[in-house]
């Protein structure tokens, strides 16, 4: 492999790591549901949000800049520009991480009362203040080890985080609830259970970015006095960049990945900001929100992102397809990627809606109604948010920022709009929420498609593709939700969901492999393409 492919491999890595944060992020609210229950996942969303706003739009824009910005001047051989641009951009994030974690913790009383409209939640809102101070210095350590090509400290970083977040956030929630316990049986009032066991979880969860950072910082001191070495016999630069030019550099290479990122981190705070405005003191309002936040969204958000990480590397080369000016070859390999995406993400739609009453008692040992019914609607958002994901990446590679952040802060402003008329006009409960995803997801993708439309150059003849492997997964989910509840009461829920997902794929590749809904040609860039294949050729159909 050249000096080129390598890079471009690394790059491709740390896409996929990035991608599987999020993803470990967005699961583990199953399992934060699981131990502080629906009402506390209610509490645990205002302060986890906040958490995952500033991880987004902050930790992991400032990785990305910081990566271009420093893999660029290593690649002129500027390497000591590249470690003071690194110094500059620690110390101008550290500095963001600070008053952004101080504001968090200082006004928690007020942003809980008067903003999020849930005055327990100040509880999470000042658990989340510590690791919120820490997520940008982290992500500029990451994206100088990427930049830097030391893209394995990058991703056992990201891992790591993922690791820790998840066991740290449920051991945290376990302890705090039981506590929680205490205190509610004291001041007779259940509702402190469940806001501590939320903080508690809030409190894991800025543990985990404390560790991460600490491990950074392990592999940064021990690597340093060789980076200093290099640094001394390899630098070419005469003379180097001077602080002032670096300190405005930095924020204007962040600021349009940041304003990228903003409108996606800020749907959710959004929706449950009008929601509980609309709530007119139902009790059930924070577990019903709580149901949808912490049991449907996981399953629709945490597959979407899983989902993209098999196509980070076709994306580059698509990027890099599209810098040459190769139009034809841009077009055939954009509808590959879309068609193998479709090839996912449809059927795990189809599955989720066929599932959506198995999946409660099955993970949770009951019957959750909040859960089946927002999963019914949300479901299909999965296919419009895993397509929109590649579409996003298309652009933010090939330079169409602003048609990215414009789609983005439309579709906030529309589904916003769409569930406050549906709450407040309609009068509809958990269900609204639910809409108003699908609107933001639906609105994403086509302002997404519309506004890019350079980038996103769609064939007709993917409409026919798409319904073939429409019909497969729709096929294929008839019988799985028709055998789920007899089944279920003979082997239990756990049982039936293995034996119903066991069969929902065995006909599903069936039926796509003879009705050639499965792309035999490509379909090997995909994990388990490989084993299709060789299938296929074994009935002589490809």
């Amino acid at each position: 492999m050249n000096r080129s492919a390598s890079g471009k491999a690394r790059i491709d890595k740390a896409e996929s790591a990035a991608f599987f944060l999020l993803a470990a992020a967005v699961l583990s609210r199953l399992l934060f549901a699981g131990r502080i229950g629906p009402e506390g996942m209610g509490y645990l969303s205002e302060g986890l949000e906040v958490y995952a706003l500033v991880l987004t739009a902050v930790g992991q824009t400032a990785a990305r800049a910081t990566a271009s910005l420093v893999r660029s001047r290593v690649g002129k051989g500027h390497l000591k520009s590249a470690h003071r641009l690194m110094k500059t951009a620690l110390w101008m994030t550290a500095g963001v991480g600070i008053l952004l974690g101080v504001f968090c913790i200082a006004g928690a009383g007020i942003l809980s009362e008067s903003f999020f409209l849930s005055p327990l939640s100040y509880l999470t809102l000042i658990a989340a203040g510590p690791g919120i101070v820490f997520l940008g210095v982290a992500g500029v350590v990451r994206g100088y080890f990427q930049g830097t090509r030391l893209t394995t400290a990058t991703l056992q970083s990201y891992f790591l985080q993922a690791l820790l977040y998840a066991a740290a956030g449920t051991l945290g929630g376990a302890l705090f609830f039981s506590y929680g316990e205490k205190v509610a049986a004291l001041l007779r009032d259940e509702r402190y259970a469940a806001a501590y066991g939320a903080a508690g979880v809030m409190a894991g969860v800025s543990a985990a970015s404390v560790l991460t950072l600490l491990h950074l910082t392990v592999i940064y001191f021990l690597t340093r006095r060789t980076a200093a070495k290099r640094r001394v016999e390899n630098d070419v630069q005469y003379a180097q960049e001077k602080s002032g030019s670096l300190c405005r550099l930095f924020p204007a290479t962040w600021l349009p990945f940041f304003l990228c990122a903003l409108p996606g981190a800020l749907v959710l705070l959004c929706d449950a900001r009008i929601y509980f405005a609309t709530a007119n003191a139902q009790e059930s309002a924070y577990a019903d929100w709580g149901s949808f936040y912490g049991k449907t969204l996981p399953f629709v958000q945490g597959l979407a992102f899983l989902l993209t990480i098999p196509f980070t590397g076709l994306i580059l080369s698509l990027a890099r397809e599209w810098s040459r000016g190769s139009g034809q070859n841009y077009r055939n390999r954009f509808g590959i990627a879309v068609r193998l995406s479709l090839y996912l993400t449809v059927p795990a739609a189809f599955l989720l809606t066929a599932l959506s009453g198995l999946l409660s008692p099955a993970l949770y040992g009951g019957e959750d109604a909040v859960m089946q019914t927002t999963m019914t609607v949300a479901a299909v958002t999965l296919i419009l948010l895993g397509t929109s994901q590649l579409f996003a990446q298309l652009l933010l590679r090939t330079g169409h920022l602003p048609a990215l952040i414009l789609a983005g802060v439309a579709a906030l402003s529309g589904q916003a709009v769409v569930l406050a008329l549906l709450r407040r006009a309609a009068g509809m409960g958990i269900e609204a929420a639910a809409i108003a995803w699908l609107v933001y997801c639906l609105l994403l993708l086509i302002l997404q498609s519309l506004l890019g439309c350079r980038v996103v150059r769609l064939r007709l003849s993917l409409l026919g593709d798409l319904v073939r492997i429409v019909l497969c997964a729709a096929i294929a989910a008839v019988p799985v939700y028709l055998m789920a509840p007899p089944l279920q009461g003979v082997i239990g829920a756990p049982a039936a969901l293995a034996v119903s997902l066991l069969v929902f794929y065995l006909i599903y590749l069936i039926l796509s492999l003879f009705t050639g809904a499965a792309d035999l040609y490509h379909i090997d860039r995909i994990p388990g393409g490989i084993l299709l294949v060789r299938i296929a050729r074994l009935f002589r159909l490809v």
